[in-house]
Parts: structure tokens; sequence; C-alpha cells
């Protein structure tokens, strides 16, 4: 049985797009974590040369416009890009403890975006000044007036158009407003639709598994694992703490307080200012790393508990703690070894293609993530957290009763049925040397076998990273705008 997750009217897992100007950055939690050096490292040692953290270092800082004083002169951080980072405003007294309680347990304080990742630290986000910094209002805002810049809005790509004798891209075809329309490139056609709609795409135009293809009818352009290797973050939410006092606002309290409203809109200050319920960060090594520098799990502490209904318990887990003052910390393993894969339902577009996850398909993820969990719970045990009562809710999660509470097997089932995606989805158009069997681009990013033709996206990455999504692939989307101008006219000046 896969991962818990919320659900619609099917019972299927919600996988929502950021079908917007600006795409998922105007939906997420707006959190900017690029990954560990050693991540970028073990991509050129795969074969992608040009890969490795010493190169793509200067696309991190190309893009970046770094708020917060005591980093902007850091050799890791830009100030001069089109994207505010920064800390959110407002910070609860949670926050206090949390960096307390690791600070009594040798924990340090970090800048996760640097040096050392491993630590504790207040959260770096795409916002300035409490609002919502998007792609859209970094990068388009400034350049829409631009005379080669067209955006289409309200089209989708139905197909990418290719020429079979001289196997290249030479357009794409896409509906609009009921028509459908062709729009031919001179150069190049760069699919940017995300580790899910990519594939998607490239398999409705005749590039993926040969097998699948055939079973669908499409015809066969060329042979490649489009839609395989499908990595994800999940996070874990089954494990909610109790306090004897209030140690941050609960939502009702942020909601139902004038005060908050009148503080936001004039100020940009206080609790509406924060990214949803986030506050603090920690990394760690739990179990068997892939590394031995670079963290394995993440931690996060939401101010209060989302309510979320799961698909094998149809009940709210949290619905105990009303009236509680409560926390919910959630683990979320940062390197799974479990793959998936996404795969079409049909050859028509609008048919949503089949995603299988496949969290905690190997045991090894399930056995470190027990031992994250574990590892958690011990800050809670600090004198730090002590102070104002904390203990673990002890009432056992549905389906997982007949496990005495707390023991590895406990957790283990729990984790299974009450984990949820984080929405970090990549990997399915893999890049990799010309004779890796297993990537579909190489390391320009241009599809094996077709010319004219690249991808950039989530989809490309060989590896998960020990991170969060948007810091790396705006990185891959900097660092490929090179990589075009390049392979159009020689000479173009790489970032300092």
């Amino acid at each position: 049985m896969p991962a818990g997750c919320p659900l619609g009217p099917t019972g299927r897992c919600l996988y929502p797009r950021g079908k917007v100007m600006g795409g998922s950055t105007v939906t997420n939690a707006m959190m900017y974590v690029r990954g560990h050096p050693a991540d970028y490292d073990e991509w050129e040692r795969l074969g992608n040369a040009g890969w490795g953290y010493r190169h793509v270092l200067p696309y991190f800082r190309k893009s970046e416009n770094v708020q917060i004083p005591e980093l902007r002169s850091s050799p890791y951080h830009g100030t001069e890009g089109p994207l505010p980072i920064s800390y959110s405003p407002f910070a609860s007294r949670l926050s206090d403890l949390f960096l307390e309680a690791a600070r009594e347990k040798g924990i340090p304080q970090v800048d996760y975006n640097g040096q050392s990742q491993m630590g504790v630290s207040r959260i770096q986000t795409t916002t300035w000044r409490g609002e919502r910094w998007s792609t859209n209002r970094a990068f388009l805002f400034p350049t829409k007036r631009r005379r080669n810049l067209l955006v289409r809005k309200r089209a989708l790509v139905t197909r990418v158009l290719l020429d079979a004798a001289a196997r290249r891209a030479v357009g794409v075809r896409y509906e609009r407003d009921g028509a459908s329309h062709v729009a031919t490139a001179k150069r190049e056609v760069v699919l940017c639709a995300g580790a899910i709609n990519t594939p998607q795409l490239l398999l409705l135009s005749g590039v993926g598994p040969s097998h699948h293809l055939r079973e669908l009818g499409i015809r066969v352009r060329k042979d490649l694992p489009v839609g395989q290797n499908l990595v994800d973050h999940s996070f874990f939410v089954g494990l909610p703490i109790v306090f004897n006092q209030s140690v941050a606002p609960s939502a009702r309290e942020v909601s139902n307080d004038p005060k908050n409203y009148i503080d936001y809109i004039t100020n940009r200050q206080g609790p509406l200012s924060n990214i949803g319920s986030l506050e603090m960060i920690y990394f760690f090594q739990a179990g068997q790393p892939v590394s031995d520098s670079a963290p394995n799990m993440e931690m996060l502490f939401l101010q209060f508990p989302p309510t979320v209904n799961f698909a094998n318990s149809n009940v709210n887990i949290y619905q105990n703690l009303t009236g509680k003052h409560t926390s919910l910390p959630v683990l979320v393993p940062l390197r799974p070894a479990s793959k998936g894969n996404v795969t079409l339902a049909s050859t028509d577009i609008h048919d949503q293609p089949k995603i299988f996850p496949n969290y905690f398909g190997e045991e090894e993820d399930v056995k470190n993530a027990v031992e994250g969990l574990k590892k958690m719970l011990e800050l809670f045990q600090t004198q730090a957290f002590q102070k104002v009562g904390t203990k673990l809710f002890d009432e056992k999660l549905p389906s997982c009763e007949s496990y005495e509470f707390a023991t590895d097997e406990y957790w283990a089932c729990a984790l299974k049925r009450f984990s949820l995606t984080i929405y970090h989805p990549c990997c399915t158009c893999r890049m990799g040397r010309k004779k890796d069997p297993s990537s579909v681009v190489d390391p320009d990013l241009r599809v094996k076998g077709i010319n004219n033709l690249r991808v950039v996206d989530a989809s490309v990455f060989p590896t998960m990273v020990s991170g969060h999504l948007e810091a790396p692939t705006l990185m891959v989307a900097e660092k490929s705008a090179d990589m075009i101008l390049n392979s159009a006219s020689k000479g173009i000046r790489k970032p300092k």
C-alpha cells in the first residue's frame, strides 16, 4: 500500500500543478533550500561534466538577492539577482525553544545554503517584507515588455513536432480557446513542464520506453526511459506534540484577531507575514546516509497541525487535539532510495498521467526514517522543551493499533500510512553521459537522439538533492540559459 495522502472524491493522491504565471512558486511554501554541495558533486561523478558544486554555485548566486544582513558578504550568496531571499519577519516562542534545545544538544546553528548544511536554522524564504516573491514577480515582470518575449496564456501544448527524417524538433502543437495551433522553432524547443508533464508530453510525442508507447499505439520516435526514475520527498505528519502552555498562536487565534490583519496590511509584520506556519528547520543524519557529509533527514516545525484526512483512516487524526496547545514536527527523508514512475493513461493529453511515487518501496527508506523519528524525539526530552511540559501525543494512529506505541514496528506502520507528498517530484528525464541507459538528456540537457530539443526543469535531476526543489530548479534554468546562448553564439561570459 502506498503512503497515505490527502484524498479527493476519487480516492487518489493529490498531485497539484502550478498552472499559473510563475508556476508552483505561486503556490509553494516559499522555502529556499539548495541542498548539500555533495549532491552536485555526485551529479558530476555520475558523468555530468560541469554540474559539480563549484560549477553550479555561481548560478545559485546569480539569481539571488539575499536580504539577510549576516549573509550578504558570504561567498555562498548573491546580492544582485532578481530573487530576494529573507527570513520571515515573525517568529514565535516556539522558535526560541527550538534553538535553545538545539544548543543543549550541541547542534550548531548554520547557514544551510552555505558551507555546512547540518544543523538548525530559521528558514530562508523567497519573500521580501512579508510578501511572496514568485518567479513571475522576480523574472517575468521586469522583462514583460521585451520584444523577443511572447507569452501565450490559456494554452496547452499537446505534442512536440518532430521531423522524423532529420530526428529533430521543429515546433509544438498547442490548444488555445478551443482551437489547435502550431508554433515552429527556428532554433530549439525547450520543455519546462515539470517532472510530471514533461514526461507526459514526450511520451505522447513518441519519445519514451518503446514497449509502453506501442501498448498505446504511439509511433516510437526514440526509445528512452522517459518517466522512469521518479523520486519525490514525503513528509510524516503523525507525530503531534502537546505543551502545557501556549508557545505559538493557533490558526484560530491568528485568524480571529483583527490586530493581525492590521499589522500585516500596514507593516507586513505579525503571524500573517510567516510562510504558512513554518519557522525552523533542522538537517541531520540518521540510519545509513548516502553521504558522509550531507544530511539524509530534515525536520520542520509547524506551529499548529493542519486538518488532514487520510486514505486508510477516514478520520481526522488530530480531532482529539482540539483545545490543546500543540505543534507538529514533521520528518522529511531527503535521499530516498525508492523510485517510482510516470506513465500515460491514454493518448489524450487531457487524461491525467499515471503517477506511482512508490514511497517507502525500499525497506532501507523505512529503517532510515524510523531512526530519523527517534532522533527527532530526543529534542523534546531537553530541558528547553520540558519546561513547557512537552510530551508526545500518544494516541495510536488508525491502522497501527496492533503495534506497541513508539516501537520501531509502530513507527514503520505509521510512516507508511501517514506520510504525504511534499510536492518535490524529480528525475523523470534524468541527465547522464552518452552511454548511460538510464538517462534521457545529456549534460547539456539535450534529449538524446533528438536534435533541437532540450528539457529544463526538475525532471533532469540525475538524483534527488538534500533540499527543496525551487532553488536547484532555478539554478538549472540559469545554467541552461548560458548553454542555449552558447549554442547560438560563442563567447558568452559565465557568472562570477
